[in-house]
């Protein structure tokens, strides 16, 4: 059997999280597995942790995809439409040469809209894929009003999963799980919850850990972590911490690889500087598990505020569940619905001026505030899916 995984976004987590557990799932099978991808990963430490499973798999290649600068409807939906073309051209060119039986796509949103105007670009070919930000269900977050963009979302998601080719949606969002009951019963069989299959070494000694990075053992520390965008309300954080009182001795962590649009933000605000003042430690590049079960180790606090996107899915979020720490989210999308039912930790509104700074003192400076963050931690075992794994799901419709 062939099998073609397909994921051109090197950066982020989805190479060395999403294609492992794949590649990692069929380990006893006798698959023939093919990624396409772009050549950037020839120069990626995830090639190295796709390689450390022990499973043989073939490259292919194929262009790199671009993002808008501007993220507005019509943008991305022009963004979807050449990610299409790109990806049909190279997949005809690769059926030329050998037979694929199955693809699995593990992000469909670099093209779900365009699917459902389009239908598949893998011809008569099944495939399955993964919803990681979905947004037809914006309207169930009660912070986004229902509007014609919405609608025409919600008509061509229809259209999309109606693809008699298109066999598994694997979902991570509870409440996007809820909206696809609710909205579209008749389609139900095609989706499957999973866990975020994230993974963390054992904790190690918090005091050894800070010492380890040179961080005295009464600094509360923050990490920001994954890859590193605007998105990510890092020069807010820093913002915010600037205004608190110096006394709180709090010291951020920047841990991930930075697109350019942030390093040339962080570049502004003289990051260097506050590197030298120790108010900040960053790590420009991509974080292997040595040293993320250090930062988590090291860690008293998460941070997961998001900015311009309802954000479904995050990495950060689950991994910061599984180290046990108190998460700092906004109020939007998932993580901040997440947070609200299990109380994960403080909620901020980075538009205000002193509502996050106060959050953050009580945060580094009252135990019992902190401590009553603590008291959530079965969060991560709330919802647990039937399916061990990704090879569960896709051998029920891979002949």
């Amino acid at each position: 059997m062939n099998l073609l995984i397909l994921e051109p976004e090197i950066n982020g987590h989805f190479t060395s999280l999403y294609v492992r557990n794949v590649i990692k799932s069929f380990k006893k099978k006798n698959f023939n597995i093919i990624v396409l991808t772009t050549k950037d990963i020839l120069q990626h430490e995830s090639l190295n942790i796709l390689k450390s499973e022990n499973v043989p798999f073939s490259l292919r290649f194929m262009e790199k995809l671009k993002y808008p600068k501007k993220k507005n409807f019509y943008s991305l939906l022009r963004f979807q439409f050449k990610n299409y073309l790109i990806i049909k051209k190279v997949f005809n060119k690769i059926l030329l040469q050998e037979k694929i039986d199955h693809v699995f796509v593990t992000n469909l949103e670099h093209f779900d809209k365009i699917l459902g105007l389009l239908g598949s670009p893998f011809k008569n070919i099944n495939y399955s894929g993964i919803l990681v930000n979905p947004k037809y269900h914006q309207s169930y977050y009660d912070f986004i009003e229902k509007n014609y963009k919405l609608l025409f979302s919600k008509i061509i998601f229809k259209w999309m999963i109606n693809d008699s080719k298109l066999k598994n949606i694997l979902i991570n969002d509870l409440l996007f799980n809820k909206f696809v009951m609710k909205d579209f019963p008749k389609y139900k069989k095609k989706f499957h919850y999973f866990n975020e299959p994230v993974e963390l070494q054992k904790k190690i000694n918090k005091d050894i850990a800070k010492k380890n990075l040179n961080i005295k053992k009464n600094c509360f520390t923050i990490l920001v972590y994954g890859a590193l965008r605007e998105s990510k309300c890092i020069l807010e954080l820093l913002d915010i911490v600037k205004r608190t009182n110096k006394k709180n001795n709090i010291k951020i962590i920047l841990a991930g690889k930075q697109n350019l649009e942030m390093r040339r933000s962080l570049n502004a605000i003289n990051i260097k500087k506050l590197i030298l003042n120790k108010e900040v430690i960053m790590y420009d590049y991509f974080i292997d598990s040595y040293l993320e079960n250090i930062l988590f180790s090291a860690a008293d606090s998460v941070w997961c505020v998001y900015k311009n996107t309802p954000l479904g899915s995050s990495g950060v979020f689950y991994l910061a569940n599984l180290a046990n720490l108190p998460l700092i989210t906004n109020s939007d999308g998932l993580l901040g619905w997440y947070n609200k039912m299990y109380n994960l930790g403080p909620i901020i509104d980075i538009g205000k001026v002193w509502e996050p700074t106060k959050k953050l003192e009580n945060l580094s400076l009252k135990k019992k505030y902190y401590n009553s963050f603590l008291n959530n931690r079965k969060f991560y075992k709330f919802k647990m899916s039937k399916y061990k794994n990704f090879k569960d799901i896709l051998l029920k419709n891979i002949k």
